[in-house]
């Protein structure tokens, strides 16, 4: 803590000088009011995407960080960092209840106690994969699944991020959620927007004329925002679904005909996958 007070109001109070600010990759900066705004600005736009919910005016903006600052300066600390005024700037917009452009401006991480957890085995999903062995590469992927995880929860509506985390619904290989797709069977719930209605319905309950539907107004829920579902296909399994597994442990149940990349023969059929063949693409 320091006891500086080095600048005067116009009205000839005394104040305390406002504490540099050190970023997260490692530079010094001087204190600047208007980065709290214009990164407001910049960041809450996503809440239009994710939420249907406005992104902060400029006045909000110029607010929020005029309290920033007045809590900055009743704190009068010597040093700031990037991420502590970030704490400073959520703590407000929960206060002013816009819980949506907190959960879009907050970080995703995880304390250090939890990271030394996974590092030495006893963290996180220590006992999800048994496939997985105890050295740098699993505790690294660790970490960054956890993060994903966070991520993906936190942009999707709060009732359904809530679903998941009390099993009622469940989002297979969250951590990859927002950056690949997945083929799903009729009965996998799924988040999505029906009619204007967040809800949640599973394909196989789907008014099917055909083997194909074609909705009107339904959106699918993803981490990029409501995307605009034109098609649903379905067919029935000829046989029984084949479970392609991996050496990372990570694992597929697909039909006998789905089509399989690999590093070395191609596109091939699933049944014609062979032990020692490796995959590519999101399956490395």
């Amino acid at each position: 803590m320091s006891s500086r007070i080095v600048q005067q109001t116009l009205e000839g109070l005394a104040v305390s000088a406002m504490p540099r600010v050190r970023t997260t990759d490692g530079h010094l900066l001087d204190w600047d009011r208007e980065a709290i705004a214009k990164q407001l600005l910049k960041e809450t736009k996503l809440s239009e995407q994710f939420y249907k919910e406005p992104g902060i005016t400029a006045e909000e903006a110029q607010d929020i960080a005029k309290e920033v600052e007045r809590r900055v300066r009743w704190m009068n600390v010597q040093y700031l960092s990037g991420p502590l005024v970030r704490e400073i700037m959520n703590v407000v917009l929960l206060e002013r209840h816009h819980t949506e452009w907190r959960n879009i401006c907050t970080r995703v991480g995880t304390p250090v106690f939890d990271a030394h957890l996974i590092d030495i085995g006893t963290g996180f999903e220590s006992k999800e994969n048994a496939n997985l062995q105890e050295n740098a590469e699993t505790s690294h992927k660790k970490k960054a699944d956890k993060i994903s995880k966070e991520q993906y929860l936190l942009l999707l509506p709060p009732h359904l991020a809530d679903r998941h985390l009390a099993g009622d619904l469940h989002i297979h290989d969250l951590e990859y959620f927002g950056t690949r797709p997945f083929c799903i069977d009729g009965s996998t719930a799924v988040p999505v927007i029906d009619k204007g209605r967040t809800t949640i319905m599973r394909p196989d309950e789907l008014p099917f004329d055909s083997d194909y539907y074609y909705p009107e107004d339904l959106f699918a829920i993803s981490p990029r925002g409501p995307k605009k579902v034109r098609k649903v296909s379905r067919r029935t399994a000829d046989s029984d679904l084949l479970k392609i597994k991996t050496s990372s442990g990570k694992s597929l149940m697909v039909t006998r005909e789905h089509r399989i990349p690999t590093k070395e023969k191609g596109i091939r059929k699933a049944e014609d996958i062979k032990q020692g063949d490796v995959l590519g693409g999101a399956w490395e």
